[in-house]
Formats: structure tokens, C-alpha cells, sequence
């Protein structure tokens, strides 16, 4: 078992206190941890604008075993993405999956060529931090230059270019957000590589590829888990044929949920440390009930709650922003159905799961996801369990609210 304790210092002098802080992963066998987000990329071709792509997409990391200071985790990321450019417009979903091992400051150790493309970042000093202190680590990047577009007539793939480059970081101090103490780390980097390719092996090739990024984070220290971050970036290609193509994003990144193994909890952080079921973007076409003629029922996700309770948790409400995104693209009725366990009378079991269906439907009508004349409400009680009531982890899932989207 992988102890990362994390130690506060004060340091006192006068007339005032500084305060200085070690920032550490804290990684055990059995966390898990899933992370959403959302990003905006333009690409621009020789000065025109040709495409814009916007991506929702979620990771859900597990850590499977720690093994002399090392952190192995496993993860699955799922993008659903939308492109449109000057002539097209597409729509695509994917599932990525990769392996690596990370150490309390950070520092990778990759199984996969490819996956995670962005490796060793944040990397931490190992060292107490004041206020705009600042530090600089060594991180990686893979570009994998087959997966774009522009470079599809080749004969062949072109193979992923590693990217080898100093990060540099400034500690900005420690801000309160939702309840949670969370320390904001500032990362840039630049980076410019020139390859060695020629035009015996490809007909068209990056001659030279640079690339700058910033990125706040925000830390949770107490838990040893990055909370959220924020980024822009862009990349530019020039290509053997004289082209140039650039390609500036941003993107935001959120921790959605949280189980962690046995370790302490600070009770600011009590609500994200309950399991999650992934949200899927994709649409399955396939019917989850049928309980009106002509009408089909997709299920677009589930919300949880806690037990006795109708209030709306952090993480349902970023769950069901997420689900907003898929709900804003495809217009009509909704059916929002609230679920008890099988505890107290069947009267108190209906009033609770309406209060539930209420508290969602209210939710998406605050951020326009849907009018008030497009979403359907039904309390079920406890009818219609998703699992049996025999254990607690199995009543917390049944502890939920569905929303399906109507079709005639």
C-alpha cells in the first residue's frame, strides 16, 4: 500500500505568518476516479478558418495496484465529437484506453506507445512551496499525426512524434471553491521540433511542429487528486507542400467522482466519494421501455442521490450538464422518472421520488436545456429497481432519477 501523506509547514516570521505546502499525489489500490470536460478547437489552413471541432468526453481512472512507490492506474476515455467544417459537417464517438504508472510527484512511466498523449504533467518539486514559487520539470507529448485529415493521402501512416519539453509552474496559492480547499498551480510550456522526414518516405509531412500551452489547475492536496483545470493551446504544422495549419483550442476539465480506499476523508470532500455509472453519448437506437404507442425511450443517463434526500449533489450537476450538451442537440419531450429504495412507507417512497424527478427537471429548465411544456414527470417509489435491495452499495444505486429522451 502506497502511503502519500501530505505535510503543512508553517514558517513564521515577522511582522506575518508564510505559509508553505508539499504537494503530493495520494494514490491507493481501489480508488477510482472519474474526470468530464468539454473543448473547442478551431483549425485554420493557410490563414482560412476550415473546421471547428467540439469535443465532450469523460475519462474514468482506476488504480489497480501500487508496487514501490508507484501508482499502476488503468483509464477509458470516451469523446463524442462534432466537426464542421467549410463544406462538411460529422459526428463521431470513440473509446480510448490506456495503462501507466505514476509516483507521488507525477512523474510517468507509460505501457502504452501512444495513450496518455500528455504524460508528467503536473510534475510536483518534492519540496515545500510559498506563494508564486516557481519550478520547472521535464514533460512529454505524443502527436499522433495519423489521426489527422490533412496527411490521409499517404500511402502509409505517419508515425507519432514524441515531444520532449520543460514545463514551468508557479504556485498561486490556495482558494476556496465549493467547499474545497484547492491549491492553483500555473503550467506553460513551448516547444518547436523539426522532423526528420523526406519525401521518399511520404508524400506529405510536417517539416516543423510547434506548440504552446497554458493551463491553471487546481489541486485538491487534501485528497491528493487534481480538481479541475482550465486550458488553451495551440499547435502549428508546416507542412513539406508549403502549407500551414493551426490548431488553437481551449478546454476545461472537471472531477466528476470519487472512491477512494481506506484513507481518511476531510468532510468538505463527503460528497464526491460515491461510486458513478459512466454517462454514454452514444445513442444505442435500441428501446429501453415502450410504455406509450409510437413512442420510443432513449436513455440519455442517471442520477444519483443520497439516501432520504432530494437535494442535487455537485457531481449529478455536472453530470447532468453533460447530459444537457447531448439533450441541446436533439429537440422534444423528455421524461424525467424519480426512484426510491425500498425504506419507509410506499406514500413517503412516491413523494420522495417525485421531490427527485422535480429537483433534475428544475435543473435543466435553470439551464435551458428544455421549457417547461417539454419535460414529462413521474414518481415510480421503489417500483422497478435497477438492482435488488440487498446491500447498501445496491440501494445507493437505486437511489436515482432517468431521464429519457421521447421520440415519436
Amino acid at each position: 500500500m502506497l502511503d502519500l501523506r501530505t505535510g503543512v509547514f508553517l514558517l513564521c516570521f515577522s511582522p506575518g505568518v508564510l505559509v508553505s505546502i508539499d504537494l503530493k499525489f495520494q494514490y491507493l489500490e481501489g480508488d477510482k476516479f472519474q474526470f468530464k470536460g468539454q473543448s473547442e478547437q478551431s483549425v485554420w489552413a493557410n490563414g482560412t478558418r476550415i473546421q471547428t471541432n467540439n469535443n465532450d468526453f469523460q475519462t474514468a481512472y482506476a488504480v489497480i495496484g501500487v508496487d514501490r512507490g508507484e501508482a499502476h492506474l488503468t483509464t477509458q476515455t470516451l469523446f463524442r465529437t462534432v466537426r464542421k467544417g467549410i463544406h462538411t459537417a460529422s459526428q463521431a464517438a470513440e473509446s480510448l484506453q490506456s495503462e501507466f504508472s505514476v509516483d507521488e510527484l507525477g512523474h510517468f512511466t507509460v505501457c502504452d506507445a501512444t495513450r496518455p498523449v500528455m504524460r508528467s504533467i503536473p510534475t510536483f518539486p518534492g519540496h515545500a512551496l510559498v506563494e508564486k514559487q516557481t519550478w520547472s520539470a521535464p514533460a512529454t507529448e505524443v502527436v499522433e499525426l495519423s489521426r489527422m485529415g490533412i496527411f490521409s493521402q499517404n500511402r502509409r501512416p505517419l508515425p507519432p512524434v514524441n515531444l520532449a519539453f520543460p514545463v514551468n509552474y508557479t504556485y498561486q496559492g490556495t482558494v476556496s471553491r465549493d467547499g474545497k480547499v484547492l491549491e492553483v498551480i500555473d503550467l506553460e510550456f513551448t516547444v518547436s521540433y523539426r522532423t526528420a522526414y523526406s519525401k521518399d518516405q511520404f508524400r506529405i509531412y510536417p517539416v516543423l511542429i510547434t506548440e504552446t500551452t497554458h493551463q491553471q489547475l487546481y489541486f485538491n492536496n487534501a485528497l491528493g487528486v487534481e480538481d479541475s483545470h482550465a486550458e488553451a493551446n495551440t499547435l502549428i504544422l508546416v507542412l513539406s507542400n508549403g502549407d500551414l495549419y493551426e490548431f488553437q483550442g481551449t478546454s476545461r476539465t472537471e472531477l466528476a467522482s470519487l472512491v477512494l480506499s481506506d484513507r481518511p476523508v476531510p468532510a468538505e470532500n463527503a460528497a464526491m466519494t460515491r461510486p458513478q455509472e459512466p454517462l454514454s453519448f452514444e445513442e444505442s437506437g435500441k428501446n429501453s421501455r415502450t410504455e406509450a404507442e409510437g413512442t420510443k425511450m432513449i436513455s440519455l443517463g442517471r442520477v444519483s442521490f443520497l439516501a432520504n434526500s432530494f437535494r442535487l449533489l455537485p457531481d449529478e450537476a455536472l453530470k447532468l450538464r453533460a447530459i444537457a450538451q447531448v439533450l441541446r442537440e436533439h429537440p422534444g419531450d423528455i421524461l424525467v422518472e424519480g426512484f426510491t429504495t425500498d425504506a419507509g412507507t410506499q406514500g413517503q417512497q412516491k413523494r420522495l421520488s417525485e421531490e427527485r424527478a422535480v429537483s433534475v427537471g428544475e435543473f435543466l429548465l435553470e439551464i435551458g436545456a428544455r421549457l417547461p411544456d417539454q419535460i414529462l414527470y413521474r414518481g415510480m417509489g421503489s417500483r422497478r429497481p435497477c438492482v435488488p435491495n440487498d446491500s447498501e452499495e445496491n440501494r445507493e444505486r437505486n437511489r436515482r432519477v432517468e431521464i429519457t429522451l421521447l421520440q415519436d
